[in-house]
């Protein structure tokens, strides 16, 4: 079974799309309402709370699905040419489209992004903003600039067998993370040590989980042992572990402790949507997350355009229901928006390419 029949799987982008979309959501929220310090600050951490880990579920299915999809293809003719115009066409449409449509706003409102700005941005560099962040023009593109690198070195990986290439790839990975821990933070503070700061932080062994958890699936699939259980079982789980954390994270305070069950729960929620063999479609919450899920790469890089200026016009009017109605209304309307996007714009787009 290819991963791209894996139901579970794509529910679980929309799981982590939805995720994302409640951070910026949520920041929108603390922004714009009278609370006090401590509130606001605590609002701020459950956001980039559940955005970090709607990232880092990203990265997982990433590492799995290029796993278990591109296993065959090792060591093949071609192989590596294909896999890298295949990721080109899924990413890199949609982002110039939504690049464009930002450095256009910028425009008119008066700033003016360099030469340089754009052309990092178009071609996945990371760089330096004014902030001091390493974020594009499209800001939650910094990603995608994993994203690409990840590709990168698994493109590279195809030239070897599948077991020597994928530990390769992981021990790339790890060694990256350790050189950022050991040597990067401490003994490289300077300007020039910035771009591999960027490239040594440990978010990136989310794809050598990834990669693990697709072994796994494989094993299981070559030995006749994946638990045959309805996908929405897995995704059911999933689910739930969702909504339980989430309480969690609101009552919560940071510490090492919420951090490291914040890992569990990534790692935990992927695993049961990636090691349970599909039987079926699923109940109708299964299909609403089906649909996110499919649209999940539009939903990410549309959603601001609903939640910025749609926020603007809720709290003059309807800021005194809460966050609850607010919420609601931020994720339908961001989840309708990137559907219509991938309808109309993402997947026309891709079937054309796939053609040429």
């Amino acid at each position: 079974m290819s991963a791209g029949r894996i139901n579970a799987i794509q529910g679980l982008r929309g799981i982590a799309a939805l995720l994302v979309v409640s951070d910026h959501s949520i920041l929108g929220f603390s922004e714009k309402t009278n609370l006090d310090l401590v509130g606001k600050d605590h609002l701020t951490y459950i956001a980039e709370t559940l955005g970090r880990h709607g990232v880092e579920m990203f990265f997982l299915i990433s590492g799995f699905v290029m796993t278990v999809s591109s296993y065959e293809d090792f060591r093949r003719p071609k192989a590596t040419s294909a896999f890298v115009w295949r990721r080109i066409i899924r990413i890199v449409p949609l982002y110039w489209l939504v690049t464009a449509l930002a450095v256009a706003l910028a425009l008119w409102r008066g700033h003016f992004p360099s030469i340089g700005e754009v052309a990092k941005s178009l071609a996945f560099i990371p760089y330096e903003n004014e902030r001091g962040l390493f974020q594009p023009i499209v800001r939650r593109g910094w990603t995608l600039n994993y994203e690409m690198f990840f590709y990168a070195l698994f493109a590279i990986a195809l030239f070897q067998r599948p077991r020597r290439g994928l530990t390769a790839v992981i021990s790339l990975l790890v060694l990256l993370t350790a050189i950022g821990r050991l040597w990067v933070t401490d003994k490289c503070a300077m300007a020039s040590c910035s771009l591999m700061s960027f490239y040594t932080q440990p978010i990136m062994l989310y794809f050598a989980g990834g990669i693990i958890l697709g072994a796994i699936r494989l094993s299981l699939q070559h030995r006749n042992k994946m638990p045959a259980v309805r996908f929405d079982n897995g995704l059911g789980m999933a689910i739930v572990l969702t909504a339980v954390y989430v309480a969690y994270v609101s009552n919560a305070a940071p510490s090492n402790v919420t951090y490291v069950v914040g890992v569990i729960f990534c790692v935990l929620t992927t695993a049961f949507c990636a090691l349970l063999e599909d039987t079926a479609t699923g109940g109708r919450i299964g299909i609403i997350f089906l649909l996110v899920g499919e649209a999940s790469y539009s939903i990410y890089m549309t959603h601001t355009i609903f939640v910025d200026p749609v926020s603007r016009l809720w709290f003059p009017k309807l800021g005194s229901l809460g966050i609850a109605p607010y919420l609601a209304a931020m994720i339908v309307g961001t989840s309708l928006l990137g559907m219509l996007t991938f309808r109309y714009v993402e997947r026309p787009t891709l079937r054309a390419l796939r053609r040429h």
